[in-house]
């Protein structure tokens, strides 16, 4: 008996894209503004916010001397793999991989840890961009 992998990955995917719930769609930019947005920002005000008991991902990098750049690329990387993932499992549209237009952007402006306020807003910004291309890619 031979097994068809190609036609029961079909019927996967088809299942799986007709269950369409929205939920699994926000998955990545849940990543990128839940939590690369938020360590990136918070990062730069650790040192003021950490006597107020302000503990997140961005603090707790500052406080153990954990290169951000590190923290905000992890995440930027687990986000472009849950588009692929997204993508192939058919819940995403194949135009969702304009997403990673933004992805060097992003590597680049974590490696800025210059603590000015034009490191924060381009950083912020190329997030934003993933965020957008994403939304683009959906309605294209």
């Amino acid at each position: 008996m031979e097994l068809d992998l190609k036609g029961n990955l079909q019927t996967l995917c088809a299942t799986h894209h007709a269950k369409k719930t929205g939920h699994e769609q926000s998955i990545p930019i849940g990543i990128m503004f839940g939590f690369a947005a938020e360590a990136y920002d918070q990062w730069f005000d650790a040192d003021a916010n950490w006597d107020r008991g302000l503990r997140n991902i961005g603090a707790w990098a500052w406080r153990l001397d954990f290169p951000i750049t590190a923290v905000v690329g992890f995440l930027a990387t687990l986000a472009y793999a849950s588009v692929l993932t997204l993508n192939i499992q058919g819940t995403l549209s194949g135009w969702s991989v304009l997403t990673v237009i933004a992805i060097p952007g992003i590597f680049v402006m974590a490696n800025a840890e210059a603590r000015s306020k034009r490191a924060v807003l381009a950083g912020l910004g190329a997030i934003f961009l993933f965020c957008i291309l994403l939304a683009v890619g959906e309605v294209i």
